[in-house]
Formats: structure tokens, sequence, C-alpha cells
């Protein structure tokens, strides 16, 4: 898969640095259609992250789950707004299966969800993206 990289105005909206994540950080965002996927990179301000197939909520706002897998870590019900989602290009052996990567800016979060979420960065991050 080939490295992907933004624009110079897509770096500059960015108030805060990102973190890669630890294997094993996923986000869940439960609208009519389940997604489970692979957090890329997160801030304080936003994410990205990686998952299979292409339906997805077509709204702008939504709620978002991120959990560490075997290390206890949840936030529940993350308000974010979807700024880009688009098709990975890949090749392997699972052609069929299409990927998709959804960047989310977090909107007014609580203090208790701000404060987990600088918990995980500062925890669970292997340094920037």
């Amino acid at each position: 898969m080939g490295r992907l990289t933004m624009s110079d105005e897509q770096e500059e909206r960015r108030k805060e640095p990102r973190h890669k994540t630890e294997s094993g950080t996923c986000a869940v965002i439960d609208d009519s259609y389940i997604h489970l996927g692979h957090i890329i990179d997160i801030s304080e301000g936003g994410m990205s992250f990686i998952y299979a197939g292409s339906e997805f909520p077509t709204h702008d706002t939504l709620e978002l789950s991120i959990y560490l897998y075997n290390k206890n870590f949840f936030i529940d019900k993350i308000p974010a707004r979807v700024v880009s989602n688009f098709k990975i290009p890949h090749e392997n052996l699972f052609d069929f299966v299409v990927l998709m990567r959804c960047c989310l800016q977090f909107d007014d979060l609580s203090d208790n969800q701000r404060i987990d979420l600088i918990n995980l960065i500062q925890s669970y991050t292997q340094g920037y993206a």
C-alpha cells in the first residue's frame, strides 16, 4: 500500500499534531451500519482510521467510540464531524475488499472525554504521524 500524503492546506488546518496509534486501537461507529476500523493517527482535535467497506453515514456529524484491545481503555460517544472519507488503493490477494480511510474532527468534547483523549495520546501512541 502506498503512503498517503496531505496537501499543504490540509496540513495547515490541523491545530494539534497527529500521533501514531498502537496496534489494536479501534474506532466503532454505530449508525444504521456498524463500522469497526483501525485508528491510524489521533490528536486532541481529530483522528483518521481505516475500515473495510464503502457504506458510511451520509450525515456530516456522528458519534463514535474508541477502544484499545487488551488495554481496558474505552471512550464512548465522542461527537465528531466527517472531514473526508475516501477509498485507499491497494493491490493484494483480496482486491475485492474495499478499504476506506475516514478523517474526523472532534466536536464539543466533554471534560472527561478530553482528559481520556489526552491520556490515550500520552500513554498509547508511538510518536508523531
